[in-house]
């Protein structure tokens, strides 16, 4: 039975540090510092849950501690907690978005940009997994993308923009064709898979561009093209 659309919607704060080239320096700290400072309860929620040692909490010193990737990954900790238990946690051990990490670890090599958006999208999917089962009571394995994807990204020719997109719209293919088929196409370049895709029928098409239009709303990026992307 194919999925249908649901309500899931990354936080934007969580966007925003995926989708911005960060690096580990002061300015970029004092940038997330900014950010924050215009979302109150997120700060106050992320000072009264991240701990920093001795002293008055700040979020530079959580930044400093963490690192970005950590202050990052307990964000994301916090809104699945917040998921699974109508709560937002006092505190925060990497549990939940333990998965999402090994899934960004997996698919790093891809990826030509020093952003996380590989993060992004594992959020995205483990929060599907959680939607699932809290709605419908019913367990799901968005996470578990098929390694067909890592093949086929690895027989493409060189890194991905945007690895986000590419790793969904690859799974989302193989709902219509074997393996074999997704390597052969993505081995001769972005032109043949969409000439490919021009072919589905009907239903495969709507299932397409329901996956593709679903993550689209989920991070309120509304300027992803097939022509453009694939």
């Amino acid at each position: 039975m194919e999925e249908k659309l649901t309500f899931t919607r990354v936080p934007r704060s969580v966007y925003w540090l995926c989708n911005t080239n960060f690096q580990q320096s002061k300015k970029s700290y004092a940038s997330i510092v900014d950010y924050f400072q215009k979302e109150p309860f997120l700060r106050q929620l992320l000072l009264k849950a991240l701990p920093t040692g001795e002293g008055k909490p700040s979020m530079e010193a959580q930044l400093s501690g963490y690192g970005i990737k950590g202050f990052r990954d307990r964000l994301g900790e916090l809104y699945l907690a917040h998921m699974e238990q109508g709560i937002f946690p006092d505190d925060v051990e990497i549990d939940r978005v333990a998965d999402v990490q090994d899934f960004e670890n997996r698919f790093e090599r891809f990826s030509t940009m020093s952003d996380y958006r590989v993060f992004m999208l594992g959020l995205y999917l483990k929060m599907k997994d959680q939607e699932s089962l809290s709605m419908f009571s019913r367990e799901t394995d968005f996470l578990n993308i098929p390694l067909e994807v890592d093949e086929a990204l690895a027989a493409g020719a060189g890194k991905t923009q945007r690895l986000d997109w590419m790793i969904l719209v690859l799974t989302s293919l193989l709902k219509f064709w074997d393996g074999d088929k997704l390597l052969s196409l993505s081995s001769k370049g972005a032109k043949h898979v969409l000439a490919e895709i021009r072919q589905l029928d009907d239903k495969s098409k709507l299932i397409f561009f329901n996956d593709m239009s679903s993550y689209g709303h989920a991070i309120e990026e509304n300027d992803f093209f097939l022509y453009q992307k694939v």
